[in-house]
């Protein structure tokens, strides 16, 4: 968002990350695209610039999870490797978007100037898009190891099936993704039938349904913490400005 935008105040872009993050809970991508563009319209950005940096953001989360999700599959089914041929093939949009950045915005700009608003100034290297992969991709293995480390805290897990726990953290998230996407579904209803059915290859399905729900609850619970902590410190910036 920085680097298309131009905003530089790292503070708010967590703080604004945090707060709206949870109107990904909601039916459809609308109510989290509108919390969003309308946190940073009070810093002067407009919609179409924060919804550009969404189209990219979201774009870099799915093929991130996607590469995880292929990567891990050769460990996970070695014998089912054309999971990675399949992926790559539903996700040529997003793949194109991340390859040729400034095709993309090229794409907006004529959209934006049918509508007779002022185009966007912004220019994105491949290096900007495939660093920010790079990064997501760690955001995804750290998401395994999350996932790993919580239910091992409530039953004991061989440590040999880590990377299962990347890989369905990976694609469960994808399908989640692509199903908010497509089927306007919340990313966490898709996300957890997905997670609970994978989880059922290695644990039975009752502890499999159980392990699901109470990482679901622990994710929610550590969101609604970091929206209230943010809101709560942005309240008192804001009461300590004005007066």
């Amino acid at each position: 968002m920085k680097t298309v935008s131009g905003f530089h105040s790292y503070w708010n872009h967590i703080r604004i990350y945090c707060v709206t993050n949870v109107a990904q809970r909601l039916p459809t991508l609308f109510p989290y695209l509108s919390a969003r563009s309308e946190a940073y319209v009070n810093y002067g950005i407009p919609p179409q610039v924060t919804l550009t940096a969404m189209a990219m953001e979201i774009s870099i989360t799915i093929v991130s999870a996607a590469i995880v999700a292929g990567v891990m599959s050769f460990y996970v089914h070695p014998s089912q490797n054309n999971l990675a041929i399949i992926v790559v093939i539903l996700l040529l949009i997003p793949i194109s978007i991340i390859t040729f950045p400034n095709k993309f915005i090229e794409v907006i700009n004529k959209i934006i100037i049918k509508q007779k608003r002022m185009p966007l100034v912004i220019k994105l290297s491949k290096f900007n898009t495939f660093s920010w992969v790079a990064l997501f991709i760690l955001i995804w293995l750290n998401s395994g190891l999350f996932y790993y480390l919580l239910i091992n805290s409530i039953n004991n897990i061989p440590k040999e099936k880590l990377l299962y726990f990347i890989f369905f953290s990976a694609l469960s998230g994808l399908v989640g993704w692509i199903g908010q996407l497509l089927f306007f579904m919340p990313i966490p209803a898709l996300r957890q039938i997905t997670m609970i059915y994978l989880m059922s290859t290695i644990v039975p399905m009752p502890l499999a349904v159980a392990f699901t729900l109470f990482s679901r609850v622990c994710v929610m619970v550590f969101e609604l913490m970091w929206a209230t902590i943010f809101t709560f410190l942005y309240y008192l910036k804001t009461k300590f400005i004005i007066r």
